[in-house]
Formats: C-alpha cells, sequence, structure tokens
C-alpha cells in the first residue's frame, strides 16, 4: 500500500503495515520511527513474510550525511553439516508452478531482527519503542480481517504451516481450518513478545527466556542451534 502526506510517502506490501508508519509520522516521529512502527505491524499482518524471528539490512540516509548499512541479517553457523537433521524440503503451489522451500528445526538461524530494531533506535530514534509498537501491539490482541492476497499466501503455504501443532495452531481459525478471506486474525502470544521486546531490551530476548526457549527447542528436535 502507498501513502503520500504533504511531508512524507510511504510505501509497504500492506495497509496495516503503511498505517502504522502514517500514524507515527503524522504524530511527529521521524522517517526512522516510522520504518521501525511498520517493522512491529509487518509482524502482525505479514507474519508468513515478516518476523521477529528473522533478519534484515536497512539502507540508510540521513539528510546531510553519507548513507550507511545496517545488516541485521540471521546468523548461521559456519560448519554445518545436515545429516540426520532436522531439514527436508515442502512445495508451495503457486500453479503452474512448485517452488520448494526447506523447512525444519535445521534450517533456524540466529535471529537479527531484535537486535536491528534497538541499534536504529538507538541511532536514530525519536519516539519512545512503546509508542512505536503500540498500533501493532494492540492489533495483535483484536486482530484485522484476512485480505484475499494473504488467504492466497496462506494456501500456497500450508504444507509449512501445517508441519507441526504449534504452527499449525496459530493460522487456524475456530472451525480448525485455515485462515480464509474475512476472517479476523488474532496473534495475541506475539502481542505479549512485542510487549515484554520493547519494555526490555535486545538482551531479554538473546540473554533470557525467548533465545533459551527457541534453543533448547532447537536441540530437542536436532536443529543446528546451541
Amino acid at each position: 500500500m502507498n501513502v503520500k502526506g504533504k511531508t512524507y510517502a510511504v510505501a509497504t506490501g500492506n495497509y496495516y503495515t503503511s498505517k502504522a508508519a502514517v500514524r507515527i509520522l503524522e504524530k511527529g516521529g521521524n522517517a526512522y520511527d516510522a520504518i521501525l512502527a511498520s517493522l512491529f505491524m509487518s509482524f502482525v499482518s505479514e507474519p508468513l513474510l515478516s518476523s521477529p524471528g528473522g533478519g534484515g539490512y536497512l539502507l540508510a540516509h540521513p539528510s546531510g550525511k553519507d548513507a550507511q548499512i545496517f545488516d541485521f541479517f540471521a546468523q548461521t553457523p559456519k560448519d554445518i553439516s545436515l545429516q540426520n537433521k532436522d531439514f527436508f524440503p515442502i512445495h508451495g503451489d503457486f500453479g503452474d508452478v512448485q517452488q520448494e522451500f526447506h523447512i525444519g528445526k535445521a534450517s533456524a538461524a540466529v535471529p537479527g531482527i531484535p537486535a536491528g530494531i534497538f541499534v536504529i533506535h538507538k541511532k536514530y530514534g525519536t519516539l519512545p519503542l512503546q509508542e512505536l509498537a503500540e498500533f501493532a501491539i494492540s492489533t495483535a490482541y483484536s486482530g484485522y480481517k484476512i485480505e484475499p492476497l494473504y488467504a492466497e499466501i496462506l494456501r500456497i503455504l500450508r504444507p509449512i504451516l501445517e508441519s507441526t501443532p504449534e504452527v499449525t495452531a496459530i493460522f487456524e481459525n475456530r472451525d480448525k481450518q485455515l485462515y480464509k478471506t474475512g476472517d479476523n486474525f488474532t496473534n495475541p502470544d506475539l502481542a505479549r513478545f512485542l510487549e515484554n521486546l520493547v519494555t526490555h531490551s535486545d538482551d531479554w530476548f538473546y540473554q533470557g527466556s525467548p533465545m533459551k526457549s527457541i534453543i533448547k527447542d532447537i536441540q530437542q528436535s536436532n536443529g543446528l542451534l546451541t
């Protein structure tokens, strides 16, 4: 979705993701505040495409300064042997084309996004992180209507969503079917996670219970992270 104001323009892949950025800009936040707000919202409104468990980059060009790159991509172990690991292919059905994806606990890397959020905010943010995440958190609690495009993405990625009971539980509606167009999608667990993240720090994620739980689960399931 593209949005233009008198002094700004926002372009994202989703209405709610753009709306999160616009809300912050209209509150007086700067471009980096808006980027972080839209990132938080993308976890909620585009959960199959964006996640706090992922990684990314930001190309920043502050006014009057040189451009710089923030690299917070996910990190994988250097020495990887996938023999006897939880790593297997599934196929996404795009109609005329089938695309192979590899999933399983051995496909997981160390998330970079939590660190990226705090580094970017410390360097360029002006509004509190709690305020930047507020709209994403409230939307995760209250929910939003699934659009046709996202219902199609759910269909394509069905093999991934049905690979574990935990993932299936997130993306099933009350009828125990994958969410479809018009369904109200909520994610209260994600809302609580974001509340904790923005009131603590990235140390809470990497040194505290979130990362410890991730590593424990991966080690029990024959993954790579230790």
